[in-house]
């Protein structure tokens, strides 16, 4: 069973870590997921100034990939997305996208959880390069010692 290494914001994690429940969104403008199937593991990987490295903060069970609009998604998600309050992910979209008038796609997680430390993604033997966009799919053996990590943080 494989996973999927995929860059996210501070703010993002920062948000679903706060609320809690152990779901979360993941969207982006790519609107269709075929990198892994569902049921794999989905890792947060984010820029921790600390490490001067990339690291893995958390992770997540995908368990639908769907496509949607912005608006939408809120109304069916909401906070899952990673935001505040509506208004904060709709800008973050204009921001980026320069419109809310687009198609995203949302990766549906379950089981969401956080490491207490983030650890780097060196400590781990990954490599990702700085021109990866979306993300990289991990081999089962990759998978295995992310997750050994987990299971230490319980």
């Amino acid at each position: 069973m494989g996973g999927y290494l995929i860059l996210s914001s501070d703010e993002w994690c920062d948000n679903l870590r706060e609320q809690g429940g152990g779901k979360a969104v993941f969207w982006r403008k790519r609107k269709t997921f075929k990198a892994i199937e569902h049921g794999e593991y989905i890792y947060f990987m984010s820029r921790k100034r600390a490490f001067q490295s990339r690291c893995i903060v958390g992770r997540g069970i995908l368990k639908e990939s769907i496509s949607t609009n912005p608006v939408e998604a809120w109304d069916r998600f909401g906070k899952q997305l990673g935001s505040s309050h509506k208004e904060a992910f709709i800008n973050t979209i204009k921001k980026l996208y320069g419109t809310e008038d687009l198609m995203i796609g949302c990766l549906v997680l379950d089981k969401v959880e956080f490491l207490d430390e983030p650890i780097s993604i060196h400590d781990f033997g990954i490599v990702y390069q700085n021109g990866t966009v979306s993300g990289k799919t991990l081999s089962e053996e990759e998978c295995c010692r992310i997750n050994d990590t987990f299971r230490k943080d319980e």
